[in-house]
């Protein structure tokens, strides 16, 4: 193998994350970590993952959440996404907030906002 072609080759790994570059040190492989699979996880769990508080319905925090909904829409289509079980993740925008609760659903609140 050529020097070029082992070059291009270690450049080609390192854009793919499989390997980097050290300076002093020399080309080093990077193992990739496998996913883990979550089977279910609850509405408890994810005010823990996002260093989060419950600010109502603590009596569902066991229970497990179906999907994940991004309330970046006008309401019209937000509720079309948003059911029993389903995480809204949505920001300062209290009539989608509002409809999502009426329906069953989490509301996760990011920015740093609060609700009425």
């Amino acid at each position: 193998v050529s020097e070029g072609t082992a070059y291009r080759a270690i450049k080609d790994a390192g854009q793919r994350g499989l390997v980097a570059s050290i300076d002093r040190v020399g080309t080093v492989r990077i193992e990739k970590k496998a996913r883990a699979k979550v089977d279910h996880l609850t509405f408890g769990e994810i005010a823990k993952i996002v260093d989060g508080h419950l600010i109502g319905g603590k009596g569902g925090q066991f229970n497990s959440l179906t999907k994940f909904a991004i309330g970046a829409m006008e309401l019209d289509n937000v509720v079309n996404y948003v059911s029993k079980n389903t995480l809204l993740i949505v920001g300062n925008r209290l009539d989608v907030q509002k409809a999502a609760l009426e329906r069953g659903s989490a509301v996760l609140i990011t920015g740093g906002f609060d609700t009425t």
